[in-house]
C-alpha cells in the first residue's frame, strides 16, 4: 500500500506536516484491522498488511474496506484539513510465490499497475505483468532507482545537436546515466524499464528537470545562448499533474524562452492526443518548445501534427542509417522535411553516423542533426566547463 501523491504533500507543505500525515493515517489505518491482524510500515509511505486465512475474494473485500477508510479519513494538521487517497496491491501465497522478498517484490508491482489505472484503487498480481527480467533483478534496479531519486544518485550527460546551416553548437541534449558502486556508470537502457514499470518514471523526469534548470539559470550558461532538450516518459506527458509541478518550480522562470526543450514520444503524444495539446499549449504559454521525437513511426501522427503544437521533429534514426543507400529512405526524409517546412517546424535528424550522411542531410534540407558522428555523450560537467572556459 503507497499513499498517492504523499510527495507533493511532502514537498508542498514540509516534512513535518508529511511525518503528521503518516500518524494520522497510520493511527487509523490500525484501528480499521482486527486486533490480530499487523500493519507493518515498509518506508516513506509504504504500508503493508499480511492476512492469514484469506483467499483473493476476501483479501479485495478487506482492500475495499482499507481504501475507503483512507479515503474518507481528514487530518487536520497545522489548521489544515489533508485527505489522500491510497493504491494497494495484492499478492497471494503460495499461489504467487514462496519467497518473501519475491512476493513483495510482486505486490509492489500490483500496487504500481493500481496507480498506472488512476490510484485509489487496488490490482491483484497477475503473472501477466512479469517481464523477461529475473524477479531478484528487477528487485535490485527498483532498489538503486530509488536509492539514486533520493540521494543524487543519477548523473548528466549531453551530446551536442549540430545546427546544419550554420555549423554551431548551442544545444545539447541531455541524457541520463546511473551511478552505481558495482557496476559504475549505468546507460538507462539498464533500468529505465523498470522504472517506468513500477511508476518512477515521473519522478526521473522530475529529477532530470530540476537538475537542468539549475544550470540554465546559471549566469555564465544564459550568456552563453546555450539550450538543452529534455526526454519525457508517456507517463509524464499524459500527467495533468506535471503541469503544475512544472508551473511551481521556480528556478525555471528565470530562463526565458527556447533555452528549454521538452521531448516526447510520438506514440505518447499520438495515443494521448487530447492530453498532450492542454500540457503543450499551458507549456507553450510559459516559454517552452517541444520536439517530437522518433518521428515518422507512426504514420498516423503526419494527420493529428495539425492538432499538436510542437515545434520541431525529430526524424527517426531507422530513417537515418541507411540513407545514402536507400532512395525509399530519402524520399520519406525529404517528405517529412517539406511538411514541416509547411507547418513553420523545424527537423532535426537522429542517429547521424557519418560526413556522408550529415552532407546528404544538408542537401535534404534537414535544419539539425544528432549523433555519433557529430559528437558522443559525454558527462555534462565536462561540456559545462568547456563552455565556461571558452572552449
Amino acid at each position: 500500500m503507497d499513499l498517492d501523491g504523499f510527495k507533493e504533500i511532502n514537498d508542498g507543505l514540509g516534512h513535518k506536516v508529511g511525518d503528521e500525515l503518516l500518524a494520522s493515517l497510520a493511527h487509523r489505518m490500525k484501528s480499521a484491522i482486527r486486533e490480530s491482524d499487523v500493519l507493518a510500515r515498509l518506508g516513506g509511505d509504504e504500508f503493508a498488511i499480511p492476512y492469514s486465512n484469506v483467499d483473493s475474494i476476501q483479501a479485495q473485500s478487506a482492500a475495499t474496506r482499507r481504501l475507503g477508510a483512507i479515503r474518507q479519513h481528514t487530518a487536520n494538521i497545522q489548521g489544515q484539513a489533508i485527505r489522500t487517497t491510497a493504491s494497494m496491491g495484492i499478492v497471494l501465497f503460495p499461489e504467487h510465490g514462496m519467497k518473501p522478498t519475491e512476493l513483495l517484490m510482486q505486490a509492489d508491482m500490483a500496487m504500481y499497475r493500481a496507480k498506472e489505472q488512476g490510484r485509489n484503487r487496488f490490482c491483484v498480481y497477475s503473472p501477466d505483468q512479469e517481464g523477461t527480467e529475473a524477479p531478484e533483478q528487477r528487485i535490485d534496479w527498483l532498489r538503486l532507482v530509488r536509492e539514486a531519486l533520493g540521494n543524487d544518485g543519477f548523473v548528466l550527460y549531453a551530446q551536442p545537436i549540430l545546427d546544419l546551416k550554420t555549423g554551431a553548437t548551442t544545444r545539447y541534449k541531455i541524457l541520463l546515466r546511473l551511478l552505481d558502486c558495482d557496476r559504475g556508470i549505468v546507460p538507462p537502457g539498464a533500468f529505465l524499464d523498470t522504472a517506468e514499470q513500477f511508476g518512477l518514471s515521473g519522478d526521473i523526469d522530475r529529477w532530470v528537470l530540476r537538475k537542468t534548470a539549475e544550470i540554465l539559470s546559471d549566469e555564465v550558461i544564459m550568456q552563453k545562448g546555450i539550450s538543452f532538450a529534455v526526454n519525457l516518459s508517456p507517463r509524464t506527458m499524459t500527467d495533468r499533474e506535471f503541469l503544475e509541478l512544472i508551473s511551481d518550480m521556480p528556478s525555471l522562470d528565470v530562463i526565458g524562452p527556447v533555452r528549454l526543450v521538452m521531448e516526447i514520444a510520438e506514440t505518447a503524444a499520438i495515443y494521448n492526443i487530447h492530453v498532450a495539446k492542454d500540457s503543450l499549449r499551458v507549456l507553450h504559454g510559459q516559454g517552452y518548445e517541444f520536439a517530437l521525437d522518433d518521428f515518422g513511426m507512426g504514420f498516423s501522427s503526419f494527420y493529428q501534427l495539425k492538432n499538436l503544437d510542437v515545434d520541431y521533429l525529430k526524424i527517426d534514426g531507422s530513417f537515418i542509417r541507411n540513407l545514402q543507400h536507400d532512395p525509399v529512405d530519402k524520399h520519406l526524409v525529404l517528405a517529412m522535411v517539406h511538411l514541416a517546412r509547411s507547418l513553420g517546424k523545424q527537423t532535426v535528424a537522429e542517429f547521424v553516423e557519418d560526413q556522408e550522411t550529415l552532407d546528404m542531410l544538408r542537401e535534404i534540407g534537414v535544419d539539425c542533426a544528432q549523433g555519433f558522428g557529430i559528437g558522443r555523450p559525454r558527462p555534462l560537467s565536462e561540456i559545462l566547463h568547456e563552455i565556461t572556459r571558452g572552449g
